[in-house]
C-alpha cells in the first residue's frame, strides 16, 4: 500500500465485509436455525429480514470498493490484506455476539496479523 487512498480504500473494504458479516449473522440468528424449518421457510425469513438485507448491501457495496482498490493495488498486496476482515470478526464476534475467544483463536488471529505483515513488507 502506497498511498493513503488506497489504505481508505482497503481499510473501507474490510469494514464494509466485517459489518456485513455481523449483520448477516445477526439476522439469520433472528430467523432461526436452518434445519428446523427447510431450506424455503429459511430462505424466506433470512432474505425479508432487514439485518440480512443491510448486510448483503454492504457486500455489494464492498464490491465496488474492491475494484476502486484493485485499480490501484496489485492483486497479490490487496488480497493478503483482506485477511485483516478475520482478524477483526474475531473480535466483533465476541464482543457483539457473545462467542467466545478461546486460545486458540487470539494464536490464530495474531498469525494472520504476521502473516500479513510478512506479505506487505
Amino acid at each position: 500500500m502506497k498511498s493513503l487512498t488506497d489504505i481508505v480504500l482497503l481499510a473501507v473494504d474490510i469494514l464494509m465485509v466485517v459489518a456485513g458479516q455481523f449483520l448477516i449473522k445477526h439476522g439469520v440468528g433472528q430467523v432461526g436455525r436452518f434445519g428446523a424449518m427447510g431450506l424455503a421457510r429459511f430462505l424466506l425469513g433470512a432474505l425479508t429480514n432487514i439485518h440480512v438485507i443491510a448486510g448483503i448491501g454492504l457486500y455489494a457495496l464492498s464490491a465496488v470498493v474492491w475494484l476502486a482498490l484493485l485499480s490501484r493495488v496489485e492483486l497479490s498486496v490487496a488480497y493478503p490484506m483482506l485477511s485483516l476482515g478475520y482478524v477483526l470478526i474475531v473480535f466483533v464476534a465476541w464482543a457483539f455476539l457473545g462467542e467466545p475467544m478461546t486460545v486458540w483463536k487470539a494464536l490464530g488471529v495474531i498469525l494472520i496479523a504476521i502473516g500479513v505483515w510478512l506479505v506487505n513488507r
